[in-house]
């Protein structure tokens, strides 16, 4: 991996972690109001919580799901 993939592998992680910060405090938004990207985040947030099995898990609102 070159140090121009590492850096855009690392941004790409920051904005999923900003993303996945901001949808734990989002909280009875109706799905349809929600930004294309939030709601992606949304989705795999479900996606994760349904097959998760870790009651620690440290991943947001996983288990509220």
């Amino acid at each position: 991996m070159t140090e121009e993939q590492r850096r855009e592998r690392d941004a790409n992680l920051a904005r999923v972690m900003t993303l996945l910060v901001h949808s734990s405090g989002c909280r009875n938004v109706p799905l349809l109001q929600l930004r294309q990207d939030e709601r992606r985040v949304w989705m795999l947030l479900q996606v994760h919580a349904k097959q998760c099995k870790n009651s620690g898990c440290p991943v947001p609102r996983c288990c509220d799901l």
